[in-house]
């Protein structure tokens, strides 16, 4: 401890939570029917590790039907990647798209979503029968050899890009409840324009990265009142 405060660090299940990061994300994104999809990773079972819906795009048009056939609106990765940016931008985001695309004329509906560092091959391999384009961040090699295989288009947003949403959605939900609104609020990020992050999710306060644990300290003892 310094000067009367003390510091717990602990790992929240937000990306995996009910209006969480995955969630957020795949909303913003303008995804419908969004439901959980359980990742095997490191031996461990992750529920809701990802998340798949329809483009909105989405409209069966013979809902007895079980192939792409029975969809009269699909979306081209082209379109798909000029709404995820209006999308994004309008969280103050701008993000650096890198995409792989084994065949830009084809037309897709399922889409498959994560936040963080998420384009592994070992989570391509457990939702490939259920997607056909895959976003997250952090896009490693050996994925996009899997996805090359499978057939699966990656779009990389970037790290803090799938996270940040839902963490301001969390930042106004504490805001708006009675029971929490008096706690203090402060971001820490490496993203360039904080401050308007901060803002925007009704935080009291932010730091950027990198900083000093003394930073830390200081803004503890700035926002805490014995």
């Amino acid at each position: 401890s310094k000067n009367g405060l003390y510091c717990m660090v602990t790992h929240l299940r937000q990306d995996t939570a009910a209006e969480g990061n995955i969630q957020t994300f795949a909303e913003i994104i303008g995804l419908v029917g969004i439901r959980p999809f359980t990742i095997k990773y490191k031996g461990m079972v992750v529920p809701g590790g990802a998340a798949i819906g329809e483009f909105s795009y989405f409209n069966p048009r013979n809902s007895e039907a079980d192939n792409d056939d029975c969809f009269r609106n699909y979306s081209t990765i082209n379109e798909f990647l000029k709404d995820i940016e209006i999308s994004l931008y309008k969280f103050g985001l701008k993000p650096k798209i890198k995409i792989f695309c084994p065949d830009e004329s084809k037309k897709f509906y399922l889409v498959g979503v994560s936040s963080g560092a998420a384009i592994k091959s070992e989570f391509l391999e457990q939702i490939a029968g259920s997607i056909q384009v895959y976003v997250a961040a952090e896009m490693e090699q050996s994925a996009i050899m899997t996805a090359q295989e499978l057939g699966i288009t990656l779009i990389d947003v970037g790290h803090y890009e799938t996270e940040l949403p839902g963490m301001q959605r969390l930042a106004k939900k504490l805001k708006a409840d009675e029971r929490t609104k008096h706690i203090p609020i402060v971001i820490l990020t490496a993203y360039p324009n904080a401050d308007e992050l901060a803002k925007e999710a009704g935080a009291d306060d932010y730091l950027s990265k990198p900083f000093e644990l003394a930073d830390l300290w200081n803004m503890a003892a700035k926002h805490t009142q014995f």
